[in-house]
């Protein structure tokens, strides 16, 4: 409502077709369906206009509101109870009022900002979470298909591998999957490839299952089963336990986050669902690594590899190249290797018999 006694508001007038200024009043008589815009200096009618008919412009914080009456005339005011004057409804002169640069303005945009955070925080794992579970089989497979295919075209070549060298790596594969619950096993296949060689020896697993070797590791670690199994069983860790799927999700619920307060979101699930660029450029928390390591190492030796086997894995990989120069998903910004390699220590301590 207007301020008791308040009948009309101060501003500027424009004729129809005019850009000349007039200095106006915008005026609602008690209980009429009329308004009427005088001219301010001798108060003669400049139009009259019925309140149904005047259309109002958009009103955003403390900036001018302009009024389109009938006939064509334009009235601008600063003064925005002009949308009270016009029966503007109770929530758009709320919302109106907070938008005002007030101390309760600050306040709002302090608590947005501290609702956001508390999302990025502790909403967008349980988000991830809600969304691992809703995800159907079907998806995952096809985002492994389209992420092989982006491999094989952008990174890497058909392996090099000798045929019984592939069926030596697969046996121990397959040893790691039939030691797993029956309802985790279905899904899982291992592939090969030949990456380039600043890769370095590497190994990956997709959301769906797929778990790729590059030759590099395969070829250096040839004569030690444990050491394969151990980073099979890493990988297989990181597959049951969805890492790559939560952490998709998770970088999803940033963009989106970002897209809500920016405005736009992109082309982002053209690379999510038909190119695969969006898995390839993802890397596990160093929480997943630690959890994959300590999943591994209880399914290996549930499958009757020896844990001491990724131990040595990490030893040569920090032989190869320590932690501080190392770029590959391996040896990145994850635990460190020694530290891997205690912890390594510690389950073997504890597990023995």
């Amino acid at each position: 409502m207007l301020p008791e006694g308040k009948t009309k508001v101060t501003g500027r007038a424009f004729a129809p077709g005019s850009s000349e200024l007039i200095e106006a009043e915008l005026v609602c008589r008690p209980n009429s369906p009329e308004l009427f815009l005088l001219n301010s200096a001798d108060r003669s009618i400049l139009t009259r206009s019925p309140r149904a008919q005047a259309e109002l412009g958009s009103v955003v914080g403390s900036g001018p509101v302009n009024v389109m009456l009938s006939g064509g005339w334009l009235f601008q005011t600063e003064d925005h109870d002009v949308t009270a004057l016009m029966d503007e409804s109770f929530s758009s002169r709320t919302l109106r009022s907070w938008e005002a640069v007030r101390p309760r303005l600050l306040i709002a945009v302090a608590a947005t900002a501290f609702c956001v955070w508390l999302l990025w925080k502790y909403g967008l794992d349980i988000l991830a979470s809600l969304a691992v579970a809703a995800t159907p089989p079907g998806l995952t497979s096809a985002m492994d298909v389209a992420t092989m295919q982006t491999i094989d075209t952008t990174l890497a070549d058909e392996t090099q591998l000798s045929a019984p060298l592939q069926a030596k790596v697969q046996t121990i594969f397959k040893t790691l999957v039939d030691a797993l619950p029956p309802e985790e096993q279905p899904g899982f296949t291992l592939q090969f490839r030949k990456f380039p060689e600043s890769l370095g020896p590497n190994a990956f697993a997709l959301p769906g299952g797929t778990l790729v070797m590059t030759d590099a590791l395969v070829g250096q670690f040839q004569e030690d089963p444990d050491a394969l199994s151990g980073v099979l069983g890493h990988e297989i860790g990181h597959k049951v336990e969805a890492h790559g799927l939560r952490q998709l999700y998770r970088s999803l619920s940033v963009y989106f986050l970002v897209a809500l307060i920016a405005g736009d979101t992109g082309p982002i699930l053209e690379d999510f669902l038909f190119e695969g660029q969006l898995l390839l450029q993802l890397s596990h928390s160093r929480a997943h690594e630690r959890s994959a390591d300590d999943f591994g190492l209880a399914l290996m030796r549930n499958a009757g590899y020896d844990p001491k086997g990724l131990k040595r894995f990490f030893a040569t990989l920090e032989d190869l190249a320590p932690d501080s120069e190392t770029d590959s998903e391996w040896l990145s910004t994850h635990p460190l290797n020694k530290d891997r390699i205690d912890r390594i220590d510690a389950f073997i301590k504890e597990n023995r018999h």
